[in-house]
């Protein structure tokens, strides 16, 4: 998963930054593309976000006692939204090769229409679009001809991500499988990629209160049923797979649409810095990732905060142990506060509105959205920082990293697919056998697949080439962003 593609906007931002001007030589095996360390800082984050989301998956219960992790309760529901988060920032810088404009949005300093970015359209003949000028040029759905390119390139790219998606849930790893909504998330993004980073966190602000309530209600009425399996070409023409995809599944779009908004926010203001960073030496980048470390850390406060404030001095808690039937004594609560250190599998549990008031992970409630969103800011402003630090020997020795942080659609589905080869080949009570149960869930399980991970980005930095995921979803959103050759006339 997910710079735009979970996986796949981590090359088209880097390429889309580069050809916008102020390029850099490529030092260190080819990474370190960028002054001021923004693409590295960037790929450190979707490395960080591949790492917990392995541990989600391969390090997550005590064996053979039972019960979550450490490591699990840190990364449950923030690994993946850094993903998201990380996803809109790439629409962001993939899609600035179509719109132009300083920060992306096609828009200049005054908000008004920018010029096209025609360095970045004319690089190469088979790279090159419509002007906005051109006579006959295809405008989708009503849109401005500058859009239509942009457009067509994230239908596509959501549509590749969401096939892939489909192929990797026919595996049996048990892992829920993100790529189908991640796909779809993007076409959700279409109708703001004009907005401006200001309008695009007071959209996110509005969804992120309106929608739990929406979600709830629905529920209620009509969609009790939740979805936890995979999305595949198998149960392509279930009448429930619409539901799951954008209500009812474990990831469902009109919940995390919230966190690309938000990342497309960060990306508007991370190409503001990035266009100053030859006048004044990346100082404003500094101060963009030093804001967002404090502003995404208090956000994420506060989410804990007016969640602890809602369950404990308000009474959640104890009502939602009442509608279990407990009404004295604190059984209830230990059960409640138990589930509370668990996972909403993407849902607010129904049992009671008290469930709308709290952090839940992973469950879509408000608060659960301003905590993971304000983590996954926080950690992208941390390796915005650090990226500044990555130089010369640094440089060479976090090549592996960042190489991994730039493939992660690659080794998401490498890791999918190593683990569903592991259960495979476990016979089904491994987890109470005790030479067997770390290869159900341990430390050293996860750091095999960190150490893969690793491989895979030191072959890829050696070679000085993309995942070839990556790769597949930027030619194919290229290609669709070009559109069909019209005839000349007289032919």
């Amino acid at each position: 998963m997910t710079r735009a593609d979970a996986a796949s906007t981590s090359t088209d931002g880097a390429d889309a930054s580069t050809r916008s001007g102020h390029d850099t030589p490529r030092r260190a095996f080819g990474f370190a593309r960028l002054a001021g360390g923004r693409v590295v800082g960037l790929d450190l984050a979707r490395f960080l976000a591949l790492i917990g989301m392995m541990a989600a998956h391969v390090w997550n219960e005590r064996l053979p006692e039972g019960g979550p992790t450490l490591a699990l309760t840190l990364v449950q529901g923030r690994a993946a939204a850094l993903f998201a988060v990380l996803a809109g920032i790439g629409v962001v810088l993939s899609m600035r090769r179509y719109l132009g404009g300083v920060d992306g949005s096609g828009r200049g300093s005054d908000g008004r229409p920018a010029a096209r970015n025609r360095s970045a359209e004319t690089a190469s003949s088979s790279e090159s679009f419509e002007s906005s000028k051109s006579p006959g040029s295809f405008e989708l759905f009503g849109a401005p001809r500058g859009m239509a390119p942009a457009i067509r390139a994230l239908l596509a790219r959501g549509a590749v991500v969401m096939a892939i998606g489909l192929t990797v849930g026919l595996v049996d790893s048990g892992i829920a499988i993100i790529l189908v909504f991640y796909g779809a998330s993007f076409w959700l993004t279409i109708p703001f990629l004009r907005l401006r980073a200001g309008a695009l966190v007071g959209v996110a602000v509005l969804w992120a209160v309106v929608w739990p309530v929406v979600s709830f209600g629905i529920r209620t009425e009509w969609l009790t049923d939740t979805g936890f399996a995979n999305p595949s070409w198998t149960n392509l023409g279930d009448p429930q797979f619409v539901p799951d995809l954008f209500v009812t599944g474990v990831y469902p779009v009109f919940t995390w649409i919230v966190y690309l908004l938000v990342g497309m926010a960060v990306g508007r203001l991370v190409l503001v810095a990035r266009a100053s960073v030859e006048q004044d030496g990346g100082r404003m980048l500094r101060r963009l990732a030093l804001r967002l470390t404090l502003g995404g850390a208090a956000a994420a406060f506060a989410g804990w905060a007016l969640s602890s404030l809602a369950l404990g001095p308000l009474g959640g808690i104890d009502a939602i142990a009442l509608t279990r039937g407990y009404t004295t004594g604190t059984q209830g609560r230990d059960l409640v506060e138990t589930d509370l250190q668990g996972s909403g599998f993407g849902l607010v549990p129904l049992e009671s509105p008290w469930w709308l008031a709290s952090s839940l992970a992973h469950s879509g409630a408000t608060l659960d959205v301003v905590l993971t969103a304000g983590t996954a800011v926080a950690v992208i402003g941390l390796c915005l920082f650090a990226g500044f630090a990555v130089r010369g020997v640094g440089a060479a020795v976090l090549a592996p990293v960042v190489a991994a942080g730039a493939a992660p659609l690659t080794i998401y589905c490498t890791h999918v697919f190593v683990e569903a080869a592991t259960a495979a080949a476990l016979p089904p009570d491994a987890w109470m056998i005790e030479d067997l149960m770390w290869l159900v869930s341990s430390p050293q399980l996860w750091l095999l697949h960190v150490a893969g991970a690793l491989l895979i980005g030191l072959v890829l930095a050696l070679l000085g080439r993309r995942g070839p995921l990556e790769t597949a979803v930027t030619t194919l959103s290229r290609a669709a962003a070009a559109g069909l050759p019209r005839k000349r006339p007289g032919r």
